[in-house]
């Protein structure tokens, strides 16, 4: 019998975007080792954070380190954020490193006013004002 075993980052903040993918179904780019590193030093000390951003076509567009990390790992599936669009591909990526930039100072995400704070993220607000509706 088949078990899965699914890698479940720690924040899943827009809900509606979550997806559980099999290891198998998502394309992806080649990684640079140097960043790879400080993504796997990152895993280890603070834990699987963000779900990568797939595209629709179920390419891995952002989180592709941590992507091939927990890949490695005995997990058979993962979590990830699909994006409609380039917009929600975009947004849900700044979103991603915001989070990881909060953990890496030693703070915790409590609330969405991050979202709210960063000039980047606000210029697409109007755009992907669906993924923060209820």
């Amino acid at each position: 019998m088949f078990e899965k075993k699914i890698a479940w980052p720690k924040y899943q903040i827009i809900a509606k975007r979550i997806k559980v993918f099999s290891f198998d179904e998502i394309s992806t780019h080649s990684t640079h080792n140097e960043h790879k590193q400080l993504i796997k030093e990152s895993i280890e000390k603070h834990g699987f954070l963000n779900p990568p951003v797939i595209t629709k076509d179920k390419f891995c567009c952002s989180g592709n380190h941590s992507f091939k990390i927990m890949q490695k790992k005995d997990y058979t599936h993962i979590i990830c954020y699909q994006a409609l669009n380039k917009d929600e591909e975009y947004f849900l990526s700044r979103m991603n490193k915001l989070v990881w930039e909060i953990i890496k100072r030693g703070d915790e995400v409590r609330s969405f006013e991050f979202i709210f704070q960063d000039s980047k993220l606000n210029t697409l607000i109007e755009k992907c004002k669906t993924l923060l509706e209820p």
